[in-house]
């Protein structure tokens, strides 16, 4: 029976160490230390930098709702805007644009330009057969880790099973081959065994439900401590409803229209 997937390309000696998204927090950079640093030795360079940022700030402010004139300078409409910002957003109400309220505004322009462009991942598929079974979703190691697109296929009469999984919209990336090691009514279960560790699927046919334990070796690094990962075959598809619907509250926070600074001017300046 022909797997119904894409031909993998590159390999991996154990599904454990398939790359994933890095999910921690990126620290944005911030110009403050070296405008600090150009206002004592080269002032005409100061000025012209710090124009760009305010210039940059104002373009934001004008993006969120909050009416700015693009001058690159901090004249009262921008200064409005600023003391608008800061206390919708818990800073300071000074009117400064000082290195907190550029880094909380950095922040809101990314969640404000990356809106809702997240990539799909499958539903969760289930199909059992007397010697065949199919699935298909996402794989789910915690809640804060991007999952992985995963397809698996079994085949009792050849005793093995086919899982390719994938990072890239459902497009199979990798293929991992295991052999069946019990078939029944109620299991299947399926290993295989490569240099640096050892990976087991574990299939339920009455929960429907799969699982994928992987353990390291300790291969890649002299010294490395052997660990295990468990991960689970879930809807890919409910999770991302969820990440677009939190993407989109996200984005409802950021833009916001203030009525009196509405009031006063638009994006284009007018009064």
């Amino acid at each position: 029976m022909r797997l119904q997937i894409a031909v993998a390309v590159g390999t991996c000696c154990l599904a454990l160490a398939q790359p994933k998204p890095n999910d921690k927090p990126k620290t944005h950079y911030s110009p403050f230390p070296e405008l600090a640093q150009l206002k004592k030795t080269n002032p005409k360079q100061y000025e012209e930098r710090f124009t760009r940022i305010v210039l940059e700030a104002q373009m934001s402010l004008a993006k969120f709702g909050y009416g700015t004139r693009f001058t690159g300078e901090l004249d009262s409409v921008t200064r409005n805007a600023l003391r608008e910002y800061q206390t919708y957003t818990g800073l300071p109400a000074n009117g400064e644009l000082d290195e907190a309220t550029w880094l909380a505004i950095e922040h809101d322009e990314k969640i404000a330009g990356d809106g809702t462009n997240r990539r799909t991942f499958p539903m969760f598929y289930f199909s059992y057969l007397d010697s065949f079974l199919s699935a298909s979703g996402a794989w789910f190691e915690n809640d804060t880790t991007e999952p992985t697109s995963a397809t698996i296929e079994c085949d009792k009469d050849r005793a093995y099973c086919v899982e390719g999984w994938s990072l890239y919209d459902g497009v199979a990336t990798q293929l991992d081959t295991y052999n069946i090691t019990r078939w029944d009514n109620v299991e299947i279960d399926a290993e295989t065994n490569e240099v640096c560790g050892r990976s087991t699927l574990k299939i339920s046919l009455q929960a429907k439900s799969v699982l994928h334990i992987g353990v390291s070796t300790g291969c890649f690094l002299p010294n490395e401590t052997p660990r295990m990962e468990v991960m689970h075959l879930g809807d890919g598809w409910a999770w991302w409803s969820k990440q677009i619907e939190a993407d989109a509250a996200a984005k409802r926070k950021v833009i916001r229209i203030p009525q009196p600074v509405r009031a006063k001017t638009s994006i284009f300046g007018d009064e």
